[in-house]
């Protein structure tokens, strides 16, 4: 029996539902590095390192990052979420901005 060489990279997870469709789905994750025939099932994918489809960098593959199909690191993951939250914070900055530049025209003073 031929031994199993180890990875001397690391590996670059994709998810694949490797069941027809109809049926309850069972994924699997595969390397999509050149000449890599890694794959692995949800389960045992956790904990691994793997390379981050945004910024390239490695990470530890939790169990939120098996529900992405091609999944992101948690710094990518929460960049993308704290975008949206900012752009809010930007407009209602704008809008006290132009509060404030108004009461300084007519010469106002709320507070």
């Amino acid at each position: 029996m031929a031994k199993r060489r180890k990875a001397t990279h690391i590996h670059q997870y994709r998810r694949f539902n490797i069941r027809k469709s109809g049926e309850e789905p069972y994924f699997i994750f595969k390397c999509q590095i050149e000449g890599c025939t890694h794959h692995v099932s949800r389960e045992m994918v956790v904990g691994n390192q793997s390379i981050c489809w945004n910024c390239t960098a490695p990470f530890q593959m939790s169990y939120k990052a098996t529900y992405l199909a091609k999944p992101v690191c948690n710094n990518c993951r929460s960049r993308k979420y704290s975008d949206t939250k900012d752009d809010g914070a930007k407009e209602q900055q704008k809008v006290m901005s132009i509060e404030d530049r108004l009461d300084e025209i007519l010469g106002r003073d709320l507070f």
